[in-house]
């Protein structure tokens, strides 16, 4: 195959951090949002769209230390598209017709030339992978999650942290609070152990946007 010499396969990863990220009452902070989100969520407490605001609010959530809590992968992502042939391979074993879906943003200040280059790389790692698991091209792909998650939101987690941040400097460790208050929360509540503490009114109220696109 051409693709295996644009990429090698990614070295073997700690699964303790994947343990902990499945087990009972953990989940997922999600915070890949398109730029027309980001946008959407600065406008929503008065912020200009621009970089700077975006760095600001993305390290106000990326600098909270607390124990338990495991950063996401950032420069493995595209190294860690293994899981996604492997994925297809077992669905394919079971009788399933699978699909490997990708998401590359669009969004950005970049040429064709740009994105032609990262969905190369992406692709070919994608199918480096697929080749080596002897998916069968001709069937398509699914990426079923087989690990328990209890929760995975965006808005969910975000809304009131976002509203205790407002861009100052001086919040953010009000803010990370808040996040962490939110995120115990959710994991009682997968628990079934959740009886309304912590959280303030403001965080009660509901989000629900008719139309609402993310």
């Amino acid at each position: 195959m051409v693709y295996a010499s644009l990429f090698k396969p990614s070295p073997v990863r700690d699964k303790s951090e994947w343990k902990t990220i499945a087990s009972p009452g953990r989940g997922i902070l999600a915070m890949d949002e398109s730029s027309a989100t980001c946008r959407e969520r600065l406008a929503s407490i008065g912020l200009e769209n621009k970089e700077a605001n975006h760095q600001a609010y993305r390290t106000c959530l990326f600098q909270l230390s607390n124990s338990d809590i495991v950063p996401a992968p950032i420069k493995v992502a595209v190294l860690e598209s293994w899981g996604l042939a492997g994925y297809a391979t077992v669905s394919q074993d079971n009788g399933l017709v699978s699909v490997v879906e990708l998401e590359i943003l669009l969004d950005g200040d970049f040429g064709i030339g740009r994105t032609f280059e990262v969905a190369k790389k992406v692709w070919a790692e994608v199918f480096f992978y697929l080749a080596q698991k002897q998916c069968d091209v001709q069937r398509g792909y699914l990426a079923p999650n087989p690990w328990h998650v209890s929760f995975s939101y965006a808005r969910a987690l975000q809304n009131t942290c976002l509203k205790k941040w407002e861009g100052g400097p001086e919040n953010v460790k009000e803010a990370q609070d808040v996040l962490l208050v939110s995120a115990k929360a959710n994991s009682l509540a997968q628990l079934v152990k959740y009886m309304g503490e912590g959280w303030s009114e403001e965080a009660k109220q509901g989000m629900f946007v008719k139309g609402y696109v993310y």
